[in-house]
């Protein structure tokens, strides 16, 4: 995006290109492979990918994965792509180079019942690759655990998440950021935002202030950010019922806030960062959320006509040869924001 404050955004028909789309919960979390613009597939059954040079969008069929709500969150590798298993048995694989099909790994989850995969549960949303130890680590949302898949061998194993005081709930996290050594994963109905060491595999529970425990689904995702000046990395939480951003300075692990002049719940999942500028991706919100990371500034860009087609308009976002992409959720396109 430019920085005039005439701001745009363009719209790519994703229809009529092989398969038929489904009209819901078409994709849930996005990642950018060198031009290309990959989205995880929910309910859609086949991998979106617009060429961001061409402006070619296609699918890749899922081979032997079908149903409703399969993946949540994609990272890359190299030039392989994962997903992570909201409700499918096993972590999606997929060669950008197309050296190999579409495939899946089979994991383990604990759930209720430790070692045994819960048909009816929504395991995982959202993943991160550590730099440090060369693996993937998958953020719980109902499971009692966090996943971790060696990308080198595709062994899988869990991590247990230590018992919280109140007890395990529904939905505990949304997603998971890496900085250095450690694994942030980011609070959807827990109330602390849980840090793993992955040199010890030992968890720090890091308590949200009251004034950031607004009921319940409190952030969607979020993105590690270092600035010049900064001593260190900070961690930025997107809201999505909560009334501003959640921010964790990773040298000292304080939890501060930044209040938003947004209203309303669900607002945005997902953001990236490009530049000093922090792109909130809009879900039930109407326009694209940007925050100046720099001057504390924000403000919003319609998206328009795309907005219309679905409640739950977009889920996910990346940024492909500078420019942001946004994965659609109930809409019909892609938008690009310029």
């Amino acid at each position: 995006m430019n920085a005039s404050s005439a701001l745009t955004l363009d719209r790519f028909a994703t229809t009529g290109v092989g398969m038929v789309p489904i009209t819901a919960r078409k994709y849930d979390g996005a990642v950018a492979v060198g031009s290309l613009f990959v989205m995880a597939p929910q309910d859609e059954d086949s991998i979106g990918i617009l060429d961001a040079e061409t402006l070619i969008y296609s699918r890749v069929p899922l081979s032997g994965v079908s149903g409703q709500r399969k993946y949540s969150g994609a990272a890359f590798v190299g030039d392989t792509v994962y997903f992570a298993p909201f409700r499918a048995t096993g972590v999606g694989v997929y060669d950008v180079s197309g050296s190999r099909p579409f495939r899946s790994i089979p994991v383990q989850y604990s759930g209720s019942t430790p070692g045994a995969i819960q048909s009816n549960t929504y395991r995982y949303q959202g993943l991160a690759h550590n730099a440090l130890t060369g693996n993937l680590y998958f953020a719980p949302y109902d499971n009692h655990d966090v996943g971790v898949l060696n990308v080198s061998s595709s062994a899988w194993r869990a991590v247990a998440l230590p018992t919280p005081s109140g007890g395990f709930v529904n939905g505990q996290f949304s997603g998971v950021v890496s900085v250095g050594r450690y694994i942030y994963c980011v609070p959807f109905q827990r109330s602390d935002l849980l840090v793993l060491d992955t040199l010890t595999e030992q968890f720090t529970s890091v308590e949200l202030p009251l004034s950031s425990r607004f009921g319940s689904s409190k952030f969607y995702g979020g993105v590690s950010v270092v600035l010049g000046g900064w001593s260190a990395p900070r961690v930025y939480l997107v809201p999505y019922n909560q009334p501003g951003l959640g921010v964790l300075d990773t040298a000292t692990w304080a939890f501060s806030s930044v209040a938003l002049p947004v209203s309303g719940l669900a607002k945005y999942a997902g953001g990236v960062v490009l530049g000093t500028r922090l792109y909130l991706c809009p879900y039930y919100a109407d326009a694209v959320g940007i925050f100046d990371l720099s001057s504390g500034s924000f403000h919003s860009v319609p998206v328009g006509p795309a907005g219309a087609v679905g409640i739950q308009k977009f889920s996910g976002a990346a940024v492909v040869g500078g420019i942001v992409f946004f994965a659609p959720r109930d809409t019909d396109a892609i938008v690009e924001d310029l």
